[in-house]
C-alpha cells in the first residue's frame, strides 16, 4: 500500500502525544510551584506563564493529532509532525527557564544568555507555525468526517494559524513599543496586545468539543453543523472585537463603536465565506 492508504499508527501523532504528556507533566510541576511560591497573575515574571503555557500546548498538541487522524497521512507527516513536538516543548522549557531564573521570558535581551533564549523562543514559534499553517491547508481537502466535524477541525485550524500569526505582530510591535521606552504589552493607551492573541487559540477544541457533545445529546447533523457555526461565528466575532480595542488602544471593557461594526461585519464575511464557498464544510 501507499503511505497515503496505510492505517493504523503514526509516529508524527505518537510524537504529539508524548509532547503532550511531557507538557501535562510540566505544567502540574510548575503549577505546585506556583501554588508555593505565589506572584501576581499579570506580572512580567510569573509562574503563571509557564503553567499556562504548558497546559495550553498540551491541549494543543492533542487537538492537533486528532485533527490529523481525519484526513489521509502524507509521507512527511512524521517529519512535521515531529518537528512540531519537539519545537513547542522547547519553546515552554525556554520560558520555564527563564522563569526559574527569575527574568522575563519575551522581550528581554538584557544579556547574551538572553538574548540566546528569546532567539531560540522565536525559531521554536515559528517551526510551530508553520506546521499549524500546513495542517490547516492539508485540512482543505478531503476530511473523513462529518459535516459539523469538519468545519469544527476547519475553522479550528484557521482561528489556531491567525492567533499564531497575531503572535508575530504582537512581537514586532512590542519592540517597537520597547524601543520607544513603552510597555510593550500595551499598545496606545489602554490596548492589550496578548487579547486578540488569546481569543482565537483555543478554537480548536472548543469547536470539536462543541460537535461532540451535540452528537452524545443525539442532535441531528444539520443541527450540529448549525450549533458549530453559531459557536464558530462566536469565536470570529470575539476576535475581531478584540482586535479593534487593541487596534484603538480601547481595554477589553470600554468598546468603541467602530469595534461592534467590524465584529459584525467579520461575522458576516464568516458565514457567505462558509455557505456561499463551502470552504469550511464541503468533503
Amino acid at each position: 500500500m501507499t503511505p497515503r492508504r496505510r492505517s493504523g499508527r503514526r509516529p508524527g501523532v505518537i510524537a504529539l502525544g508524548i509532547a503532550a504528556a511531557v507538557l501535562t507533566a510540566g505544567g502540574l510541576a510548575t503549577s505546585a510551584v506556583w501554588a508555593v511560591a505565589g506572584g501576581e497573575w499579570d506580572a512580567a515574571v510569573s509562574w503563571r506563564k509557564p503553567t499556562l503555557f504548558c497546559f495550553s500546548s498540551a491541549v494543543t498538541c492533542l487537538s492537533l493529532a486528532w485533527a490529523v487522524t481525519l484526513r489521509s497521512p502524507r509521507r512527511f507527516d512524521a517529519a512535521t509532525h515531529t518537528a512540531f513536538a519537539v519545537a513547542i516543548v522547547v519553546e515552554v522549557g525556554l520560558i520555564t527557564l527563564q522563569q526559574a531564573r527569575g527574568v522575563p521570558s519575551h522581550f528581554n535581551t538584557a544579556t547574551d544568555f538572553d538574548a540566546a533564549v528569546l532567539a531560540g523562543i522565536k525559531s521554536t514559534v515559528a517551526i510551530v507555525t508553520a506546521v499549524i499553517g500546513l495542517e490547516t491547508l492539508l485540512a482543505c481537502g478531503r476530511l473523513r468526517a462529518t459535516a459539523d466535524v469538519r468545519l469544527a477541525a476547519r475553522a479550528g485550524l484557521f482561528l489556531l494559524l491567525l492567533s499564531c500569526l497575531i503572535g508575530f505582530v504582537i512581537e514586532l510591535q512590542g519592540e517597537r513599543e520597547l524601543a520607544a521606552g513603552r510597555s510593550p504589552q500595551t499598545f496606545g493607551e489602554a490596548g492589550v496586545m496578548k487579547f486578540p492573541h488569546g481569543v482565537p487559540m483555543h478554537a480548536i477544541q472548543i469547536l470539536p468539543t462543541a460537535a461532540f457533545l451535540l452528537r452524545r445529546v443525539g442532535a441531528r447533523t444539520r443541527l450540529r453543523l448549525l450549533c458549530v457555526e453559531v459557536v464558530a461565528s462566536g469565536v470570529v466575532a470575539a476576535t475581531a472585537y478584540a482586535a479593534s480595542q487593541t487596534l484603538l488602544g480601547r481595554g477589553r471593557f470600554d468598546p468603541a463603536e467602530i469595534s461592534i461594526v467590524v465584529t459584525a461585519a467579520s461575522v458576516l464575511i464568516f458565514n457567505i465565506a462558509a455557505r456561499a464557498r463551502r470552504i469550511f464544510i464541503r468533503g
